[in-house]
């Protein structure tokens, strides 16, 4: 992974990650990167990834909490309105019992999915909506029972452009943008 398209945790200003008490919460489980390609130990998420999120806070008015690998879900903010599990790397097989066969594998693909797990099980246990993003929706299938192909042969299959997505009525997204579908 190329280190400059990584965004270091311990770089943010304070006041990014303050919690704020005029806006709705929502727990961000991201995908991080742990180690470098020579094994140091990082705590990074993709900058692209968490630009976004940070301009989505703007236009929804809302706070996206992200919480530190191995956070325990007793540490999420008693307020939170929702989780949003979002994409990341492969996921390791052998939750949808395979052998490894072409995934790109990285150091904590396994603890990614306990991660995602447990922040699952603790939105679902307080009724709170979820949002799966990418490796997201492949979790829930996986974690509801389902498989996956491994290996994409052209990952521009990956970037299949979405034409349009309609929106549950009511929604906290639909009403943040006024609109039944995004386009």
């Amino acid at each position: 992974m190329d280190r400059s398209k990584l965004l270091d945790f311990s770089t943010i200003e304070a006041d990014q990650l303050q919690i704020p008490t005029d806006k709705p919460i929502y727990i961000l489980n991201m995908d991080w990167h742990r180690q470098d390609s020579e094994g140091n130990e990082l705590l990074c998420v993709m900058k692209s990834t968490y630009e976004n999120f940070r301009n989505l806070q703007s236009v929804l008015d809302v706070f996206f909490f992200v919480f530190f690998p191995s956070t325990p879900t007793a540490s999420y903010p008693a307020s939170a309105k929702g989780l949003v599990i979002g994409g990341g790397s492969d996921m390791h097989p052998r939750f949808y019992n395979q052998t490894p066969n072409g995934s790109i594998l990285r150091a904590h693909s396994e603890l990614r999915y306990f991660e995602a797990k447990e922040s699952y099980l603790w939105a679902k246990d307080k009724g709170l909506p979820v949002l799966a993003i990418c490796w997201g929706t492949q979790f829930l299938n996986v974690f509801y029972g389902g498989s996956l192909i491994q290996d994409l042969p052209d990952k521009a299959e990956h970037k299949l452009k979405l034409v349009e997505l309609i929106l549950e009525k009511d929604s906290w997204i639909s009403k943040a943008i006024d609109s039944p579908t995004i386009k």
